[in-house]
């Protein structure tokens, strides 16, 4: 029977030759032989780490290192305890090693393996250049410091050791996925691409790298072309439960629904316990507007244990689309913290602040998420939302830009690229812009800006059309109420029942009162539910019709209309706009109180309204401060009373030496829109930024001063002095944007010349 020692090294000779049986069983005889030779279980825990069988590797070490403890015992043993995920062992393990030979090659290795996988990276370059100094030329050494360098950001050198791996060992597939790793992460899709197709080159059936390569065409939207690498990862590594999961999504980003939950549940079957397909799984439901669905997948995930990023960022998604913002915001915030570099968790946190109306909160999720994926390109079409809510139409503009850059095809970007320049009064581009968008996607915020374009253009037979679309706007869902008879939009009226409604502030319902007279002239019953506020001035308009407040119950109707798809009903253009002469009075009684109240005032009597509603969509930019208006209140015989309510009165506690604004007092501030009509009545002028007085005062046929920002609403139009819609009106713009003093000195001009024909 052969010795022990022969035994063991016949073991070794089988094992150098990659006969693993062999030597497993020559290793066995050896250890039978010889219970106490301890080399044989040590290389017996070698084979068993080959073969896969990490636990058994382990233990079959530590017999042997118990007998007789070697430098190459602990390093083999630290390699198996890395590959379980031991870290802290492995690296004793290492040290153990080095203690007993500091020039001991693999326990170096290993080491370097061991501080790469706990981002130790200064630490892990030592022990690779100390390896290295051992072993110069090992490519594995060359790749291994190679990633090690560029996660110390210094892409250059790595990609010097990769080159002097592959100089070694050509073709050599780590370090060319290595490679193509490096260029993923420096945002060079192009250059990446074209790294990964060299590794798979070499080595066909590489399943990472077909996998790593898909990551890359989807984040160049190539989305077909990466459906086909995750095929030909998955047919490498058909079991790999990772590879089913990112197919899944892939199909679901394509809108590809079916097929992505088909894809789902199939590998569920080979994977009953996965929690990840059961957040996928979620997400396909959820975007079936499946809220019920989304959430039991998500419960299911949970119950299995899941955690980490993904699962609350899917937690974010079902929440958020349940109502739940408060709730979504919470997973988000815990989806970035768990996974720092899910960079789509930190676009979504801050499109939903920003959504929240907390955009200067939603800057930092997104700058950060920036950091973690420049090349993600609903991070900068969010934020470039929210510089546009910020007023900083540059950047916004510069956003939307960089999101084109990454993904030419989003129509969220073109549209965001047309918003933003329809801020920067670049009115033929925003409608170009809106056009383009259209041609993307259908999207009804497009369509919509698109009109209020058209609007602003003067073109109103088109703009009023494609205004219509603010109606399937979800912002905007309130305007679009519930009646089960049809919506008008333009059906013979003769003998029929309209219920014309209120639909967005007080201004809109006083400008489309005009249209009131001429469906009433089309032979239709007229039911008009208004705003509380604006019942008492209905007494002056034309009709007939039957008014109604917000909570009352009309009587039943044929058709039912919003206030502002009155005009596409009635097909109105520029030209055929009625009432402009103006289509309300003030009570009479009223007018004549405040008559005698203001009768003492002395000179041209002026009301002021400064400031909207600073918590108003459309706020930004129309307010202007009260003190703006001192050379108008320097002009002789001019007197300024102040209409505001409400938000700004604070302003008359601190106006500049010399100034005078006179208030009307409680009987003003406690009444409604019939007094300030009646004022409004009495008065020789109002001037008022772009509010609901001003839309009173010219539905009044009054004088009205409206001053309004460089890029103003579209109801006055681009250029006009005058205004289509009330003939009392003029309108005084900005030269540029915030630029009250020039508006205030041409008011005051104005009013010299007024005074002086008085």
């Amino acid at each position: 029977m052969p010795r022990p020692h022969a035994l063991l090294q016949d073991g070794l000779a089988a094992h150098r030759g990659g006969d693993l049986a062999k030597a497993e069983h020559l290793y066995r005889a050896a250890l039978s032989a010889d219970p106490q030779l301890d080399d044989a279980a040590h290389y017996l825990g070698v084979v068993a780490q080959q073969k896969g069988d990490l636990v058994g590797s382990v233990q079959l070490i530590r017999a042997a290192l118990a007998k007789r403890p070697t430098a190459t015992a602990w390093s083999n043993l630290a390699n198996a305890l890395w590959l379980q995920g031991k870290h802290a062992e492995a690296e004793h393990a290492c040290r153990q090693a080095l203690a007993l030979d500091p020039d001991c090659g693999p326990a170096l290795q290993n080491l370097g393996n061991v501080l790469k996988a706990a981002k130790r990276y200064d630490e892990a370059e030592a022990a690779y250049r100390r390896a290295l100094a051992l072993s110069p030329g090992h490519p594995d050494l060359l790749s291994n410091l190679g990633v090690v360098l560029g996660a110390l950001d210094r892409p250059d050198e790595a990609r010097a050791r990769f080159d002097q791996a592959l100089a070694a060992r050509p073709g050599f597939p780590a370090a060319l996925f290595n490679l193509a790793n490096l260029e993923a992460a420096s945002a060079d899709l192009a250059t990446a691409l074209a790294a990964y197709d060299r590794l798979l080159a070499a080595a066909p059936a590489h399943a990472e790298g077909h996998a790593a390569r898909g990551a890359v065409l989807r984040r160049l939207g190539r989305g077909d072309e990466a459906e086909a690498a995750y095929a030909a990862a998955l047919a490498a590594k058909p079991h790999e439960e990772k590879l089913h999961g990112m197919l899944a999504e892939l199909r679901l980003e394509l809108n590809r629904l079916d097929e992505a939950e088909a894809g789902v549940r199939a590998a569920m079957q080979r994977f009953p316990r996965s929690s990840d397909l059961n957040r996928i799984l979620a997400r396909a439901r959820r975007m079936q507007d499946d809220g019920p669905g989304a959430l039991a997948a998500i419960e299911a995930a949970l119950a299995l244990g899941a955690s980490g990023g993904e699962m609350q960022l899917e937690l974010g998604a079902a929440r958020r689309a349940a109502g739940d913002h408060d709730g979504a915001i919470a997973a988000y915030v815990r989806a970035v913290r768990e996974k720092p570099d899910l960079a789509v968790a930190y676009a979504n946190l801050g499109g939903l602040l920003h959504e929240e109306g907390r955009s200067d909160e939603a800057v930092r999720p997104l700058l950060d998420g920036l950091k973690v994926d420049p090349c993600l390109s609903e991070l900068h079409v969010n934020l470039g939302g929210v510089r546009l809510s910020q007023s900083r139409f540059a950047d916004a503009l510069a956003s939307f830009r960089a999101a084109l850059a990454i993904k030419p095809d989003s129509s969220e970007a073109v549209f965001g690229v047309a918003v933003a320049s329809m801020h920067m009064g670049e009115l033929d581009a925003a409608i170009a812009g809106y056009e383009a968008a259209l041609a993307l996607k259908e999207l009804p915020e497009a369509r919509w800006m698109l009109g209020l374009a058209l609007l602003k253009r003067g073109d109103y037979a088109r703009g009023f059309r494609e205004h219509e679309s603010r109606l399937l706007i979800r912002a905007k869902k309130k305007i679009a109420r519930d009646f089960p008879q049809p919506r008008w939009t333009g059906q013979p009226l003769a003998g029929k029942t309209l219920l014309v409604h209120s639909e967005q502030g007080l201004g809109d319902t006083l400008q489309c009162l005009r249209f009131v007279p001429q469906v009433a002239a089309l032979g239709a019953r007229v039911l008009l539910q208004v705003q509380e506020a604006l019942l008492p001035l209905l007494a002056g308009l034309d009709g007939p019709f039957e008014a109604f407040g917000p909570h009352d119950v009309p009587p039943a109707c044929d058709y039912h209309c919003p206030m502002f798809s009155l005009p596409t009903g009635l097909a109105t253009t520029l030209d055929t706009l009625p009432g402009a002469s103006g289509y309300l009075k003030a009570d009479p009684a009223l007018a004549a109180t405040w008559a005698d109240r203001l009768k003492d005032i002395p000179g041209l009597k002026v009301g002021v309204v400064w400031q909207g509603n600073p918590r108003a969509d459309v706020e930004r930019g129309r307010s202007f401060p009260v003190r703006a208006l001192a050379p108008l209140a320097a002009v002789p015989g001019v007197t300024l009373i102040s209409l505001q309510k409400d938000h700004g009165l604070d302003q008359l506690d601190a106006l500049p030496s010399g100034m005078s604004v006179r208030s009307l007092g409680f009987d003003y501030e406690a009444g409604d829109f019939a007094d300030t009509a009646a004022i409004l009545a009495n008065l020789d002028l109002l001037v008022t930024c772009d509010t609901s007085v001003a839309h009173l005062s010219g539905a009044l046929g009054r004088p009205t001063w409206i001053a309004v920002n460089a890029v103003a609403d579209w109801r006055w139009l681009t250029d006009r002095a005058d205004s289509p819609w009330y003939d009392g009106v003029r309108v005084f713009r900005q030269a540029e944007r915030g630029d009250w003093d020039s508006v205030a000195a041409a008011m005051a001009e104005a009013a010299r010349a007024k005074t002086l024909s008085l």
